[in-house]
């Protein structure tokens, strides 16, 4: 019977990946595949499972809910005060409008990545992100002829920063949360030197990659085109922004407190949150002639799209909790500990596997590091946990952003795309080079275990 829950799983989590491919809602299938294992696994019962999957989404809310919830406040004031507009119109101004040719091309792609790196770093939520550079990627891209579909790729060489030391992203936090735990004292900053080593790996070969890719298709005769995409708000320079540095000082705040001063993420957000409305909020379009009113319904709207933005998180982590909860799970994890690895790059097989499984970040990290953190002490391994923190946290950012992942399905899909078109780009940048700056920060761990 293990072997079929063995098979169970695996089939389960394939038909997961596929039909939300296909575009099957992952909260229809996610209980679905839940049950599917339950079936094959004659260790848990139906009815256990239903409950078993709905502890394991409600757990994950509870540890995601400040991060997404003050997260899409932000990045929804960043949009309607035309801040984020604001840090595109003057690196446009000042970088793109100066050169022409491939150049043009370059320093489009650098503003990108300045932008959603900077938003990244400064805690919005990498959903909210997409929503809130679109516009700004299309515009750039009809002003430079890059064609329509490249706007993925550039929006997603944020994936850099994810795990970079110090963001207040997901995969940050949970690290965190999931070895403070198991009693270990890490901090987002774990891992500070292999962990920025590795970032920077990601970034510089993701933006050449990028431009590359842009330069040789223009070279084939490929243009701008507009396609189905009707609705981009412009940034017209008839339209008063805020001022580009007021534009970043909530990004940094947010940055400094939670990386710098070490303070909860809470603290961090809400801080940037009222700074963004101290500084900017005037910015933000009157509702029916009063401001307070415009605001309040910016607030509304940022704190109405949470439910769907948590929610596409954290249900995947339902299916995941079903099947840690099998004598099936108990086989795999056995064969796990029989691999002749050491702690650093046992962390990085199990989260890669675990994140290439369910697309879920956040899962990979928290049923992965307790796995490896158990067979170390079973064993009687000493390891490092800030070393082992941050090359996990790297790891969950590899084969989170295959087919299925909600980024990818939500960016091509805005940009009226597809993924013939656009996929390969992505794919190279953010399953790939991530995957190469994982072992490079996992390598510099195991021969310098004082950089971690």
């Amino acid at each position: 019977m293990t072997t079929l829950g063995i098979v169970g799983i695996i089939v389960a989590l394939l038909i997961f990946m596929l039909l939300v491919y296909k575009g099957v809602s992952s909260f229809i299938m996610a209980p679905i595949c839940a049950l599917i294992v339950a079936i094959t696994n004659s260790d848990m019962g139906l009815v256990e499972s239903f409950y078993t999957f709905a502890e394991g989404t409600g757990q994950m809310i509870i540890q995601l809910f400040a991060v997404i919830f003050f997260g899409v406040i932000l990045g929804k004031i960043y949009s309607e005060s035309k801040a984020a507009a604001s840090l595109a119109r003057t690196l446009t101004n000042r970088f793109i409008m100066k050169r022409s040719g491939n150049a043009q091309v370059r320093i489009a792609c650098l503003i990108m990545l300045i932008i959603c790196g900077s938003m990244t770093l400064g805690g919005i939520d990498g959903f909210v992100l997409t929503f809130t550079t679109f516009p700004i990627a299309f515009i750039i891209c009809e002003m430079v002829d890059i064609p329509r579909r490249f706007i993925p790729p550039m929006i997603m060489l944020n994936c850099a920063f994810m795990a970079c030391p110090g963001a207040p992203q997901i995969d940050n936090i949970m690290m965190v949360n999931t070895l403070r735990g198991e009693g270990f004292d890490v901090t987002s900053t774990s891992g500070l030197i292999p962990g920025l080593i590795a970032t920077a790996v990601v970034v510089i070969l993701g933006y050449l990659t990028l431009t590359t890719f842009i330069i040789k298709a223009k070279n084939r005769g490929e243009h701008f085109d507009p396609g189905a995409v009707t609705e981009v708000h412009s940034f017209d320079n008839d339209v008063k922004l805020p001022n580009f540095f007021v534009a970043l000082l909530p990004l940094i705040l947010v940055f400094v407190l939670y990386s710098v001063f070490k303070l909860d993420v809470v603290i961090a957000l809400v801080c940037g949150i009222l700074l963004a409305l101290i500084t900017m909020g005037r910015y933000i379009d009157r509702k029916e002639g009063s401001l307070r009113k415009g605001i309040l319904s910016v607030l509304n709207i940022g704190a109405g799209g949470f439910p769907h933005a948590v929610a596409t998180v954290s249900v995947p982590s339902g299916l995941a909790q079903v099947v840690t909860q099998t004598a099936a799970f108990g086989v795999i994890v056995g064969w796990l500990a029989s691999l002749e690895l050491g702690p650093i790059m046992l962390g990085l097989v199990t989260v890669c596997v675990v994140v290439a499984l369910t697309s879920a970040p956040p899962v990979a990290l928290a049923v992965s590091l307790p796995i490896v953190v158990g067979i170390c002490t079973a064993k009687g391994i000493a390891f490092n946990p800030h070393a082992l923190g941050r090359v996990a946290s790297l790891a969950a950012t590899t084969f989170e952003s295959l087919p299925v992942n909600g980024m990818c399905v939500l960016t091509i899909g805005l940009a009226k795309s597809t993924y013939k078109d656009s996929y390969l780009v992505m794919f190279i940048n953010t399953c790939l080079f991530t995957l190469l700056g994982t072992f490079i920060a996992a390598g510099l761990c195991i021969a310098f275990p004082g950089l971690a």
